[in-house]
């Protein structure tokens, strides 16, 4: 069985992200979940709707969404890892944004888009400093 297309990209960034060698687990996931005991972890993930921003001649343009979370176990620590966290946003958002995506003929481009930087709410409430980063794997497909 093939892989889906949006799978791929999501292989093709893990892939990218582990050879930054942060030091840290990344893993395909549906949804960023992090239990309590959890290490820190980047979970990537599909997230929110597909776009279709164009279409041509038997193509279609077709916008796959994509998360990248840092989730790290904070206790509600105010500075706790703050340097590192920031540090590897960084380096995920320059190994990613505006590329194609290796083995992944069809994106051909990834697009970042907007993102809180921290989510209080999980930070006050679930001891997690928890940084999504969002993309946009765009695809040229064959319509049928």
């Amino acid at each position: 069985m093939p892989d889906a297309i949006h799978y791929a990209a999501m292989q093709a960034i893990k892939t990218r992200i582990d050879a930054l060698a942060l030091g840290v687990t990344s893993e395909i996931c549906w949804l960023p979940r992090h239990k309590q005991g959890d290490p820190t972890l980047i979970a990537i993930c599909p997230v929110n709707a597909e776009s279709f921003p164009g279409v041509m001649t038997s193509t279609d343009d077709i916008g796959l969404p994509i998360a990248v979370v840092v989730m790290d176990p904070s206790n509600q620590d105010r500075t706790l890892n703050i340097n590192r966290n920031l540090l590897w946003r960084e380096q995920i958002l320059s190994a990613l944004r505006y590329q194609r995506l290796d083995g992944v003929p069809e994106v051909y481009i990834l697009v970042p888009e907007p993102a809180l930087i921290v989510d209080p709410g999980r930070f006050d409430d679930a001891n997690l400093t928890f940084s999504p980063l969002f993309f946009r794997a765009m695809t040229r497909t064959v319509r049928g």
